[in-house]
């Protein structure tokens, strides 16, 4: 999965869908790739979505039984939004987190916004300006808060993949 100018796309939720029915759901890693093994013969598609880029729908047609289908997807930027996902360390591995409380402080004019993450730990904010300097922040009960900066950019969707840390 890639953004324009062939540059990977880490956290993009992929959908898959056998003849129109759900099946399974993957996210991209660090070089944006997102592997299905096992797949019995059938029309396939996909549903893309990442927070900061409008979302995606494509059609696989028939696949074989023990094929191998190799598809690169690119992600058009959505104006004026930011996000991303919110989890945690577990000794099973990594879990999205909901409930995480987000705060997006707009440095020039003072005002803040909040929400609060999705059941998948995602979150999104609309109608940023560009060249803007803005805070973030997300805290939750029993775990340290995490803050940083950032100068908004609407021509790289800026996407955050946040681990909070459980408090000690």
């Amino acid at each position: 999965i890639l953004h324009s100018g062939g540059i990977s796309i880490e956290g993009a939720e992929v959908e898959l869908s056998l003849n129109g029915e759900s099946i399974n759901i993957g996210n991209s890693d660090f070089l944006g790739s997102v592997s299905f093994n096992q797949l019995t013969e059938g029309n396939y598609s996909a549903f893309v979505t990442k927070s900061g880029y409008e979302d995606l729908t494509m059609d696989f047609g028939f696949i074989e039984d023990d094929s191998t289908h190799v598809q690169n997807l690119d992600l058009l930027p959505k104006e004026g939004t930011v996000g991303g996902l919110v989890s945690t360390s577990t000794e099973t591995g990594e879990v999205l987190l909901a409930n995480v409380t987000v705060e997006l402080l707009d440095n020039t004019s003072n005002t803040s916004n909040l929400i609060i993450t999705e059941e998948d730990g995602s979150f999104e904010f609309e109608e940023l300006v560009h060249n803007e300097n803005y805070n973030l922040s997300l805290s939750k009960a029993g775990y340290v808060t995490y803050e940083t900066s950032f100068t908004f950019d609407n021509t790289n969707p800026q996407s955050f993949n946040v681990l909070l840390s459980i408090n000690p």
